[in-house]
């Protein structure tokens, strides 16, 4: 990601663009847990013009980030309470955060955007429980 990022600043798309290629080849988002990262990556398309790969990728976080929110969900308290911050709910809500809040990330629908909005705070009780 570091290495498309810089390629893209440096005005070299097509090498960006080849460098996401390789990365998605060799280790497909479908098979690899959603993360901070893939925020970066959706970024890196809507730079490079491609909205459809962006948004797929932005998609993909909101399902993931849904169904961790729905897991938490039906957990009980304690078992809320038991789970770290990475099974739990703050990375799920880091993510979002960071896609609703932030204004780098160029190209992004605004309903996109507000779906992050949604997410976050159908996910912020369950955070704010073990406060």
């Amino acid at each position: 990601v570091q290495l498309a990022d810089a390629l893209e600043s440096e005005q070299q798309s097509e090498k960006a663009l080849a460098v996401l290629a390789k990365a998605e080849e060799v280790l497909p988002y479908n098979c690899i847990p959603l993360d901070y990262s893939c925020a970066t990556i959706a970024e890196l398309y809507y730079k490079l013009g491609e909205r459809h790969k962006a948004d797929a990728l932005i998609d993909a976080l909101f399902d993931d980030c849904t169904q961790r929110i729905n897991w938490v969900a039906n957990l009980k308290p304690s078992q809320r309470r038991a789970i770290s911050g990475e099974n739990g709910i703050s990375n799920t809500l880091g993510i979002l955060q960071s896609i609703y809040l932030s204004r780098t990330i160029e190209g992004i629908n605004p309903e996109k955007r507000e779906e992050a909005k949604r997410l976050f705070e159908m996910g912020l009780p369950y955070y704010n429980e073990n406060r």
